[in-house]
């Protein structure tokens, strides 16, 4: 199952919702030049330093590119959902479901499926690149923007309801502006230490969760031995590499 012209409309209609949230936002700071910057409402116009300084521009451009990214994650989301409602779990390319449905139909036996699985490490590198990292406090900014615009999924709000979600991603978008989305300096240890310390406390514990249930739930969908699967030495092998210190965790539920 591919996109469809249904998926492309959403993406499409989420796109505008969440500009038009943007320029409100912009327009209620005062920042109009800004909102013809990211409407492009004056065709050929050409900014002068005096009214736009070179901060602004980079700043206001960052946030409208990160707002897409936020928007077509969502849209993946909802079609990887659709495709586990309308289809099978197998037809996630890249899936466990996938993978076990493949080696089902191969005759692999259940015990080298577990061993295959238990041999899978994973190695996420956290690191705060001067041109990459992000302010803890904008990383928790993007993680509310976008489960508002899941909320705002929900078909059951009323228009109040709704107009409440738009003023909540309004008044998030101030405070990510206003928290600023670059660094001007190379973040330090501090900032580095700080960085790390909000993934593997916000961010993993919930991934392993999602992880180790997966698992579960494609093993058990392909009809195989659920009583296999329990124990956790045959989960995947998580290696977090930090700066020079390696840690070795086991993915459990």
């Amino acid at each position: 199952m591919a996109f469809n012209e249904k998926d492309y409309q959403k993406i499409s209609t989420d796109r505008t919702f969440i500009i038009d949230c943007y320029t409100e936002m912009l327009s209620r700071i005062n920042e109009k030049e800004l909102v013809d910057l990211i409407n492009n409402t004056e065709e050929g116009k050409k900014f002068e330093e005096n009214e736009l300084s070179s901060e602004k521009i980079i700043q206001s451009l960052s946030i409208y590119f990160q707002l897409m990214t936020l928007v077509e994650e969502n849209g993946a989301t909802q079609y990887r959902r659709r495709l586990e409602d309308q289809e099978k779990i197998t037809a996630i390319r890249g899936s466990w479901g996938e993978a076990f449905h493949f080696w089902k139909n191969s005759n692999v036996t259940e015990e080298d499926m577990l061993k295959a699985v238990s041999a899978t490490h994973v190695i996420p590198v956290l690191t705060a690149h001067p041109t990459e990292a992000k302010r803890v406090t904008v990383i928790e900014l993007h993680r509310e923007l976008y489960l508002l615009l899941v909320k705002k999924e929900n078909t059951s709000l009323s228009k109040l309801e709704q107009n409440e979600i738009k003023e909540k991603i309004i008044q998030l978008l101030e405070r990510w502006w206003r928290t600023g989305e670059i660094y001007l300096e190379k973040p330090d240890i501090k900032d580095e230490r700080a960085n790390v310390l909000y993934y593997l406390t916000k961010i993993f514990p919930n991934v392993l969760v999602k992880s180790d249930q997966e698992i579960i739930n494609s093993w058990i969908e392909l009809g195989l031995n659920p009583q296999k699967i329990k124990n956790p030495d045959y989960f995947p092998k998580l290696i977090l590499e930090v700066g020079l210190v390696v840690t070795e965790m086991v993915i459990l539920l």
